[in-house]
C-alpha cells in the first residue's frame, strides 16, 4: 500500500481576515467558512473513496472540520 502525505505545517485559523500580503484585508463571511469546510470534507472523503492509498495527516483532520 502506498501512503500519500498532506503536510499541515501549522494550525491555520480561518474566518478572521483574508488578503494578499496584508493588503486589501476583508473579513470572511461565516457562510463562506462553512462552505469551505464542507468542500474540504467532501474532497477528503472523495480522495479516500477513489484511491487505495491512505492519506496521513500530521494531526486528525476532523479537528479542523466541525
Amino acid at each position: 500500500m502506498t501512503v500519500s502525505t498532506i503536510p499541515i505545517p501549522q494550525i491555520i485559523k480561518i474566518g478572521v481576515l483574508i488578503g494578499a500580503k496584508g493588503c486589501n484585508l476583508k473579513p470572511i463571511a461565516e457562510d463562506t467558512v462553512n462552505e469551505a469546510r464542507v468542500q474540504l470534507n467532501n474532497l477528503i472523503n472523495k480522495l479516500l473513496k477513489r484511491s487505495n492509498h491512505s492519506i496521513e495527516f500530521d494531526e486528525p483532520y476532523e479537528k479542523y472540520i466541525k
